[in-house]
């Protein structure tokens, strides 16, 4: 029985071959070709391939391989890996994320469809597959309004759409199969990092971004601190991460990167959330000041945990 690792980072940041050493099992690691010099040759078996996101051939070499290797275990990273990964462990029959989680934490209109029955505010929204889609939400709410990706990442392709001409510039585009549009809410954004097991939190942290997500469109910097424990939201904001959690098809091992709004007048709005860990240091910073990483968690017996139980470490 062997280990598959889809990967998209260098070694510096995620060097499995050290986490994951101890187990005394196979590792087959699928790259994508940008990170070709940054990731040796401590596998098993290592192949890059170009095109990563579209490259059919990830997958195509995966089932391949799972013949020589049976593999038991997925390991996938990268937001831009949860479907196919999770689609990957159903034609080979390894448990961890299925599909239909994985649609849950990727697709932004499915994951507010499962939150819209719990006590968890959540933004207007709509599914935007025709021009008109877009016309008409924006007709029937208040500018400004956030028109952004279904799956996107990093806050990329999103827009604050604040008049009527904005509307006309993102009209000049109509290829809105995977696109959303929701009202934009007024307030302090705040994310959440953790690791969940099934039913509950085997470590988080609350923090509070300096500036907006979208600051990068005005090129400013990204940052963001971490809550003291003792700061009353810091209990809402965990509190209200589980509520989020236990409603979105979660029964498996994973850390997660959720964000929160709070409005002037003390309100939370669910945003968004990824069954991966945050980028942009999150992980980094909350190893520094807890001395725990959500990638290399075997120090705290999540590997152990995942791997015994073939769960996903996503």
């Amino acid at each position: 029985m062997s280990i598959l690792v889809l990967n998209r980072y260098s070694n510096n940041t995620a060097p499995y071959f050290e986490w994951l050493k101890h187990l005394n099992e196979p590792i087959v690691m699928l790259c994508d070709e940008v990170r070709k010099g940054l990731v040796d040759e401590h596998y098993d078996h290592l192949e890059f391939f170009t095109n990563w996101r579209r490259n059919g051939n990830v997958e195509k070499r995966a089932i391949e391989l799972h013949t020589k290797y049976k593999f038991k275990t997925l390991i996938a990273f990268s937001e831009s890996d949860i479907i196919r990964a999770a689609k990957l462990r159903e034609v080979l029959n390894i448990n961890g994320q299925d599909s239909k989680s994985a649609e849950a934490f990727r697709n932004k209109v499915t994951m507010k469809t499962y939150l819209k029955d719990t006590n968890i505010k959540v933004p207007r929204f709509c599914k935007v597959n025709h021009p008109n889609d877009l016309i008409e939400f924006c007709s029937e709410n208040n500018f400004p309004v956030v028109y952004k990706p279904i799956d996107g990442a990093g806050s990329q392709n999103t827009y604050v759409l604040k008049s009527w001409d904005n509307v006309n510039e993102a009209l000049e585009d109509t290829a809105f199969e995977s696109f959303e549009v929701e009202e934009f809410i007024d307030g302090e954004m705040y994310h959440i990092d953790g690791v969940w097991h099934r039913d509950k939190m085997l470590f988080v942290s609350a923090s509070k971004y300096l500036n907006g997500c979208l600051a990068f469109h005005e090129e400013q910097y990204l940052g963001s601190y971490i809550l003291n424990d003792k700061n009353p939201i810091n209990k809402k904001l965990i509190e209200a991460t589980q509520v989020v959690l236990e409603s979105l098809p979660s029964k498996f091992t994973f850390p997660f990167h959720c964000e929160i709004f709070i409005t002037p007048s003390n309100q939370l709005y669910f945003c968004e959330i990824a069954s991966r860990a945050g980028g942009a240091r999150v992980v980094q910073t909350n190893e520094k000041l807890f001395n725990y990483n959500a990638y290399s968690a075997r120090k705290f017996f999540v590997f152990l945990i995942f791997l015994k139980e073939f769960s996903s470490f996503l």
